[in-house]
């Protein structure tokens, strides 16, 4: 099928219960709309009542939002569709219509049942841009991904790699309860040298 790819090098992880921030970034100068599905009852098809989860009006810049993993999702490997309409805002319905122009990427994605005590580590905020020196602060963004509250005095320890240089392991011991599903920003006491990077991978991690 023309302008379809089923990319099984990216598998994502997520939790039931649980709201994953997703950006998606046109690849050329025509206004696009994206749309996706996920198949949280995994009965193969992405038609079933809730599965339709985000759609974007057509633009030619990025566009930020949500996804939310509802508890009833059965835990396991899945699918997740996205779907790129030129000049079109896809709807419900166009997990599997024909279009003459745009593009359909499928995706594993693994679902997780939400644990008791649990983080992560979900985003880095630092270092960010194209041009960096030999003392670059590492700051992430760590969410508690479990259940329960996570209390102060509790410890959070998390992890970062350089490429494949050894990681650098540090933790938090929070001073303030921290909800489920909460965030807090951490950053590392090291930092790192990236003045000689042109390009490179940075790897954060976090767990309790």
């Amino acid at each position: 099928v023309n302008n379809y790819i089923y990319d099984t090098t990216q598998t994502a992880v997520v939790s039931q219960g649980f709201t994953y921030n997703i950006s998606l970034t046109p690849s050329n100068a025509y206004p696009v709309g994206f749309g996706i599905w996920m198949d949280f009852n995994q009965n193969g098809d992405f038609g079933d009542s809730g599965e339709f989860v985000f759609s974007s009006a057509p633009g030619t810049t990025t566009v930020y939002g949500t996804i939310t993993i509802p508890s009833w999702a059965d835990s396991g490997l899945t699918g997740m569709r996205i779907r790129i309409f030129y000049f079109a805002t896809p709807g419900d319905t166009d997990y599997c219509t024909t279009s003459p122009y745009g593009e359909t990427e499928d995706y594993p994605v693994y679902i997780l049942p939400p644990f008791p005590f649990d983080a992560g580590a979900t985003s880095i905020i630092s270092p960010q841009g194209c041009k960096f020196d030999s003392s670059e602060a590492v700051t992430v963004v760590i969410q508690n991904l479990g259940l329960n509250t996570l209390y102060a005095g509790d410890t959070i320890f998390t992890s970062f790699t350089l490429d494949t240089l050894a990681p650098v392991n540090e933790y938090l011991i929070l001073s303030d309860s921290l909800l489920s599903g909460s965030t807090i920003l951490f950053s590392y006491a090291a930092t790192i040298d990236l003045s000689a990077y042109s390009t490179f991978q940075l790897t954060v991690s976090a767990w309790v």
